[in-house]
């Protein structure tokens, strides 16, 4: 038996951080979403545990940054070293606030999180929540989606219809088979043993570094958690561990270089096959997909979630517009345009770093990693720009910005831009313009405005919803023709 006639804007299959949050950006602009998710409840134990600022900033949007503060501990920074522990590679994450307004880096408790963006769901009208139910089918026609779901509590099917379907559903994801694509693999897959512990009472000793020893025989990443939560990421081989099976005396064996059963509970034990894979198709028609559905890479660098919540900021604004103006092919083109190369690129900085950690010749490794994303024995942060899509194409010939992330001007007020003007396009101009079509940031209400505009050799800078720059103006009549511009009010002030 099947039953529903409900209608959606957006369908969202998975209610994990990236799902949960592309709702919540969503609801910026009135969309009514179904959040579909075959689990009852959050996991319980750990599983990501780091973001850094550019995904604080995505918190603050959608107002839960504040709340989250409370739960993280900030990074220090990351340091690899070799099996005599001597210094091969030092990743300092400076404890300063950044440009983008906060640090640059979180080590977190993935359920602390979730329960923080469902306490914002629950409050919200316009997001609804199906949980335990799987879907059965999602199937597209020319202005709408049917997706058919079974309700696993009360034993029966039921089908809603919606403008858009997105795929939020993990590294087994039904919607990307749906969605009939190809997967680019980047050649790293490994079995590594993750272990979770809480530790007893402080152990200083253990330090506050995320530390990556590279030792071919066993190689090992220890992170320092929140609070007494420490983890432990030992690489084991085909042969270990048969069956998956984890034997504890052995475990506790491995881990005696660090604690013992006096100093710590094991919380959580897993075993993970890390992969270095990107579908080739996030989009066809009203199907997307996103966060691990789209892309795996290893956790080397601390961004398998961070990328997926960039997928559902690059993501939100597009589907608002298409929702409000109708389906624009050229604007959900952008998405995977847009994210493809971007997200590439982490990958592929995760698969060089795992490459490094389990080398048998690691000085000659260091070498090839210090020629892409290293200077003088540190490495630097990765930024890389949007790749290119119609969107940067399509605005009538003005001068374009690259695709990079702006930063947060704070205010006079001591606000900062995103708490005043959350999710939406701002124009950041060097001189006050009396304009009703987006919100400016001016010298006239922050003093951060100059200093960021003399460094971009800009008059102004229209910023996109998810903070990167779209077009910047060299002078006075660019910014006019900007602000005035019947495409970008269309596209980026009137959703």
């Amino acid at each position: 038996m099947q039953t529903g006639t409900d209608h959606f804007d957006v369908v969202i299959v998975g209610f994990g951080p990236t799902g949960a949050t592309l709702a919540l950006l969503l609801s910026h602009y009135n969309v009514r979403t179904l959040i579909l998710d075959k689990e009852a409840d959050i996991y319980p134990l750990p599983r990501a545990v780091h973001f850094d600022d550019e995904i604080m900033r995505v918190f603050q949007n959608i107002q839960i940054a504040e709340d989250l503060e409370a739960h993280l501990h900030i990074n220090p920074g990351m340091r690899f070293v070799d099996r005599n522990g001597d210094l091969l590679l030092d990743w300092p994450r400076p404890k300063q606030i950044t440009e983008q307004g906060w640090n640059a880096s979180y080590r977190f408790h993935q359920p602390d999180l979730e329960r923080l963006l469902r306490k914002k769901i629950s409050e919200n009208s316009l997001i609804n929540v199906q949980t335990e139910c799987n879907v059965m089918n999602i199937e597209q026609a020319e202005d709408c989606a049917r997706i058919t779901y079974f309700d696993k509590v009360k034993r029966c099917e039921f089908f809603v219809f919606s403008e858009y379907v997105v795929g939020c559903d993990g590294s087994n994801s039904f919607a990307r088979e749906k969605l009939c694509t190809n997967i680019e693999n980047f050649g790293f897959q490994q079995r590594w043993l993750v272990v979770d512990a809480l530790l007893r009472n402080s152990m200083p000793e253990l330090g506050d570094h995320t530390l990556q020893y590279c030792d071919p025989e066993r190689p090992v990443t220890y992170c320092r958690n929140p609070g007494l939560r420490r983890r432990w990421e030992i690489a084991i081989g085909e042969e270990s561990y048969d069956d998956d099976i984890i034997d504890n005396s052995c475990l506790w064996q491995t881990l005696s270089q660090w604690i013992t059963p006096q100093d710590a509970i094991i919380e959580r034990t897993a075993i993970y096959k890390f992969r270095s894979i990107i579908a080739n198709r996030w989009q066809r028609g009203r199907l997307l997909i996103a966060g691990d559905a789209a892309h795996l890479m290893p956790p080397f660098m601390g961004q398998g979630m961070c990328a997926g919540i960039r997928d559902a900021a690059n993501l939100g604004w597009k589907l608002a517009y298409c929702i409000k103006n109708g389906h624009n092919g050229m604007l959900l083109e952008s998405y995977e345009e847009e994210r493809i190369p971007h997200v590439k690129e982490y990958i592929l900085t995760a698969v060089s770093l795992g490459e490094l950690i389990c080398s048998a010749t690691p000085m000659h490794d260091l070498k090839k990693l210090k020629n892409k994303n290293s200077t003088n024995g540190a490495m630097q942060s990765l930024t890389p720009a949007l790749g290119k899509s119609k969107i940067f194409k399509n605005i009538e010939k003005r001068k374009l910005g690259s695709g990079v992330l702006f930063g947060q001007p704070t205010l006079f007020t001591g606000q900062k831009m995103d708490d005043v003007y959350p999710y939406q396009a701002v124009l950041v101009s060097s001189q006050f313009i009396q304009t009703d079509t987006c919100p400016v940031i001016s010298p006239h209400n922050s003093p951060a405005v100059d200093q960021m505009l003399r460094t971009l050799k800009a008059h102004s800078v229209l910023i996109r919803p998810d903070r990167y720059m779209l077009a910047i103006a060299k002078n006075a009549e660019e910014t006019l023709a900007i602000s005035s511009s019947d495409t970008m009010q269309r596209c980026f002030f009137e959703v």
